[in-house]
């Protein structure tokens, strides 16, 4: 989503806000960003809560909400949303960091599997770039449309998702 969302970000903004908020696509591109850590970030939260460590999220979620304070503090007032953009993604930069070194110290640790699906995935948000730059000056929706289809796609050709994810999906259409 993120990859999905960075590229044709003038063209979201202009959308769904106007011209009057032209402005803010480097915003959206930054914060789009943080948003996919959040998420990642979040998993780790509730693997710690899940095993009785809520003391680590506390911990770590506490020394970064007084990082990003500071930042904050330090940026906004010369360099406003876009400093404060970049303060909010570097904390959540350094939260993924800070999870994945703490849960590598436990039986959580993140595991070679997972680093090569991670590694496809990747490179099939890269190729979906490369896809969303040369449709850039065609209509968002069919921007949308056919990079998530070619993403998928990409997807199922570099086997990160498997016919156990599929009929997983399946089973949640079908209900």
């Amino acid at each position: 989503m993120a990859m999905l969302t960075t590229f044709p970000a003038n063209n979201i903004i202009l959308i769904v806000y106007g011209v009057a908020y032209a402005l803010a696509t480097i915003a959206l591109q930054i914060l789009i960003w943080a948003m996919a850590l959040i998420f990642v970030n979040s998993s780790f939260a509730y693997l710690f809560s899940s095993t009785n460590q809520q003391i680590v999220v506390a911990k770590v979620m506490g020394t970064i909400a007084l990082l990003n304070v500071i930042l904050n503090l330090l940026l906004i007032p010369d360099y406003t949303y876009i400093r404060a953009s970049i303060a909010t993604l570097l904390s959540d930069i350094l939260t993924l960091v800070v999870m994945i070194s703490i849960s590598s110290k436990t039986k959580f640790r993140i595991r070679k599997p997972l680093l090569k699906d991670s590694i496809r995935i990747l490179s099939a948000s890269i190729l979906m770039i490369i896809i969303i730059t040369l449709l850039r000056d065609f209509s968002i929706i069919l921007i949308v449309l056919v990079s998530v289809l070619f993403y998928l796609i990409l997807l199922l050709v570099l086997k990160v998702i498997d016919k156990e994810d599929i009929a997983m999906l399946k089973s949640l259409i079908y209900l």
